[in-house]
């Protein structure tokens, strides 16, 4: 699904890009404007770098998701989703999802 991110003054498209395989259920973004985080009906949870549009981090649960929320220093997202609520911890930089991928 392509996802476009707006500036909402202007109503300026500030970058547009592909997330999830299905439907895109809830964007938020951090506190400090730095990352987006999305979930989607697939039971994915995405990290994007709000800045690039590239994906950062990606994980998955065992059922569709519903919302997702930071918490007030960006370290910790919170998801909930068919199955309950999950917790993640969120240190930037730690790993790289192009790391991973050249693994």
């Amino acid at each position: 699904m392509q996802l476009p991110v707006w500036r909402s003054a202007t109503g300026e498209c500030l970058l547009t890009f592909i997330a999830h395989g299905g439907q895109v259920h809830h964007l938020v973004i951090s506190p400090d404007g730095k990352w987006l985080a999305t979930v989607g009906h697939e039971g994915a949870i995405a990290i994007w770098d709000a800045a690039t549009g590239q994906p950062t981090t990606l994980m998955r649960t065992d059922g569709p998701l519903i919302a997702c929320r930071w918490n007030r220093d960006g370290r910790m997202l919170a998801v909930t989703g068919e199955k309950g609520l999950y917790l993640y911890d969120f240190y930037p930089g730690s790993v790289s999802l192009s790391a991973l991928e050249s693994e």
